[in-house]
């Protein structure tokens, strides 16, 4: 396994079953994640045509290491923490009792998905976050991010997570980083984070990515 520590958020290249079968019950207090709904072997192209250079390194359009979790995931997840908000809940074929978090992310007419659905287990309520995020489209006025993952969510969506559902002092997990959005939200918050990244080429580049986002940090300050 290799890692590095950024701020203070730990992000290591792992397989996350394995990282969370050497945890015990309940270490973490919150569980934010947003594993691969389809297997990317099956639907070779989806992301066609998406590949683009960055500042911070480039991303190819899908990943051999995309596997769809299995019920075993799931269990896995809610034994190692005391919460889970989990993204794309809507493509599973198992039930999960509970809230949801529903991101509206796209404008009438968009040839894009309108929104993300995320499970949450704190209580039975839906709750609405509205961020544009869709294409090449961005929230207005918002700093623009670089994309460097195809599903990669932006840092707003994540620091209110963090805001709503979470307190400091608390440890924050997310078994499927992809480009690190998480891992930046915790850190301009000030939340203890671990990340698992399998895909090698973007725990790499997830790694530069919250760096570049450290340093900023650090000159604003």
């Amino acid at each position: 396994m290799e890692q590095q520590r950024i701020g203070n958020a730990t992000i290591m290249n792992v397989d996350c079953m394995e990282f969370m079968s050497t945890l015990p019950d309940k270490h973490f207090d919150l569980a934010v994640c947003d594993p691969p709904y389809f297997d990317g072997p099956q639907k070779p192209g989806y992301y066609a045509g998406s590949k683009q250079k960055t500042d911070v390194g480039s991303y190819k359009d899908i990943s051999s290491s995309w596997t769809v979790p299995g019920k075993e995931y799931f269990e896995e997840l809610v034994r190692i923490s005391r919460n889970q908000i989990i993204w794309g809940i809507n493509y599973y074929e198992f039930l999960a009792p509970g809230g949801r978090l529903i991101w509206i992310k796209g404008e009438q007419g968009s040839p894009f998905s309108m929104a993300e659905i995320a499970y949450q287990s704190f209580y039975l309520r839906v709750d609405i976050f509205k961020h544009l995020w869709a294409g090449f489209w961005q929230e207005p006025g918002h700093h623009k991010e670089k994309r460097i993952h195809p599903t990669q969510k932006p840092v707003p969506l994540y620091e209110w997570i963090l805001v709503n559902y979470a307190k400091l002092g608390q440890k924050i997990f997310d078994s499927h980083m992809g480009s690190g959005s998480s891992a930046i939200a915790a850190n301009n918050l000030g939340f203890e984070f671990f990340g698992c990244e399998l895909d090698k080429d973007y725990y790499e580049v997830a790694c530069k990515r919250v760096i570049e986002y450290s340093r900023q940090e650090r000159l604003f300050a």
